[in-house]
C-alpha cells in the first residue's frame, strides 16, 4: 500500500495503484466538459455542420482529422483561422475540389492584401515632361491664320 494525496480535497489515503482522488465524490462529475480542443479539433468545430456527431464515430473523425492535418499543413494554421467558411460544410474533403481550391486561392490572396500602410504622396514643383528646346511664341487663333 503507497500513499497519495487526492487532488480535489487534498487529504491522503492508501492505494495499492495509483490513484488521483479519494474517493467517488472527489471525482468531477463530467471530465470530458472542460476538455480543450486541439488546433485541429477548433478547425473542424468551426467547418463542419454537425461536429458533435463526428467526434462519435472515430472511424470518420479519423478521415477527417487527417483531412485537416493535410489543409493545415498546406496553408498553415493562422490562415485557417482568419478565414470565415462560405458555408458550414458536411466534410473538410469540399477543400480538395475544383470549387474549394478555387475558394482557398481567393481567401489566400485577400489575406496577402494589406491596408496598413500608409503612402506619403509628393507633388511635384517642376512639370515631369521634358522641356522643349524650341522657344514658345504666344499666338493666337487669327495670327496663326494670318501667317499661312
Amino acid at each position: 500500500m503507497k500513499i497519495f494525496k487526492c487532488s480535489q480535497c487534498g487529504k491522503s489515503f492508501e492505494s495499492v495503484r495509483k490513484k488521483k482522488y479519494c474517493k467517488p465524490e472527489c471525482r468531477p462529475s463530467n471530465p470530458k466538459k472542460g476538455k480543450i480542443l486541439n488546433s485541429n479539433q477548433l478547425i473542424i468545430e468551426k467547418f463542419l455542420k454537425s461536429p458533435k456527431k463526428l467526434w462519435s464515430d472515430k472511424k470518420q473523425m479519423m478521415k477527417e482529422l487527417s483531412f485537416c492535418k493535410l489543409l493545415v499543413k498546406k496553408y498553415g494554421k493562422n490562415f485557417w483561422f482568419k478565414i470565415k467558411p462560405p458555408f458550414k460544410m458536411i466534410s473538410l474533403s469540399w477543400f480538395f475540389s475544383i470549387n474549394g481550391r478555387k475558394f482557398l486561392q481567393i481567401e489566400k490572396s485577400k489575406l496577402k492584401l494589406d491596408f496598413s500602410k500608409e503612402r506619403a504622396y509628393y507633388e511635384q514643383k517642376e512639370n515631369p515632361v521634358a522641356k522643349s528646346n524650341y522657344p514658345k511664341t504666344n499666338k493666337t487663333l487669327l495670327d496663326f491664320l494670318r501667317d499661312e
